[in-house]
């Protein structure tokens, strides 16, 4: 029989797991209460919500949010990281926590809506943020084009560049003064 509070917490946890981007599911067992303050303050930090969740009522909630992909033999005290604003964000401030404190293990996440293994995380985490990766990306996608259009442009730069060194030495010539011819010059143009 459910009791108010376990169906109040489901739906609660239920909506926390639809609305997330990224949910990491961690194995803190061993980790003391002054580092799970610590752990908890540097996911507050970055906007993600870390929770301890019994697994009874996280299969529950996974199952009426619709998260198929979290595995069904779950087991071991269940820490919850939920990330609504940056997928990739609890990958790395768990992965950074995990460095110093090795009795976390990242078990696995689920992003938008795939399973990520443990060793993927850490690939994820080692990744620059998003909006770098965006700038690199939209760069990668944009310089072929640019490359292209300098290609076009090219010939008519040259073009303009003889055309404008035609004009300057015309422009010399006719500013420059005319030499009257002497009289012992004259016969000899005359002549020929």
């Amino acid at each position: 029989m459910a009791t108010a509070a376990k169906v109040e917490a489901v739906e609660e946890l239920t909506q926390s797991l639809g609305e997330a981007k990224g949910v990491y599911l961690t194995d803190f067992s061993g980790l003391s209460v002054a580092q799970m303050m610590d752990l908890r303050r540097k996911c507050r930090k970055e906007q993600i919500e870390y929770r301890v969740v019994k697994r009874t009522l996280l299969k529950r909630a996974a199952q009426e949010a619709g998260l198929s992909a979290l595995p069904a033999d779950l087991a071991g005290p269940c820490g919850l990281a939920l990330s609504r604003a940056d997928e990739l964000m609890p990958a790395r401030v768990l992965s950074d926590f995990a460095k110093t404190n090795d009795k976390l293990k990242i078990r696995f996440a689920v992003i938008e809506g795939k399973a990520v293994g443990e060793k993927d995380v850490k690939a994820l985490a080692a990744l620059p943020e998003k909006p770098v990766l965006q700038a690199t990306l939209l760069g990668a996608l944009n310089a072929p084009a640019a490359g292209f259009l300098g290609v076009l442009q090219a010939p008519l730069a040259a073009l303009l560049s003889v055309l404008s060194q035609k004009a300057e030495g015309a422009g010399e010539s006719e500013g420059a003064p005319v030499k009257e011819a002497s009289a012992e010059e004259a016969p000899a143009a005359a002549g020929t």
